[in-house]
């Protein structure tokens, strides 16, 4: 985007909105947690990305929170371990 300050802050901030919005697609149209096909692609993602898999979990909680998943014991239950 032309006129846009690409700090290492920036491009931080625009990889977590684009690892947001596949975890939002990945569970809104069935709203349930991923399944071991929607796991493998975001953790592809993730890895591309660059992100740390602690803050792509954040990301995962706050999604499932907000859409009102499951929750065992306070904790987000992620299909596969990545």
């Amino acid at each position: 985007m032309p006129n846009v300050n690409r700090s290492a802050e920036y491009l931080a901030f625009k990889k977590l909105e684009i690892y947001q919005a596949a975890v939002e697609s990945a569970v809104e149209e069935r709203r349930q947690l991923p399944d071991d096909a929607e796991r493998r692609v975001l953790d592809r993602l993730r890895d591309r990305l660059g992100l740390a898999i602690e803050g792509a979990r954040a990301i995962e909680a706050d999604v499932f929170r907000n859409l009102g998943h499951l929750r065992t014991g306070g904790m987000v239950t992620v299909a596969g371990g990545g």
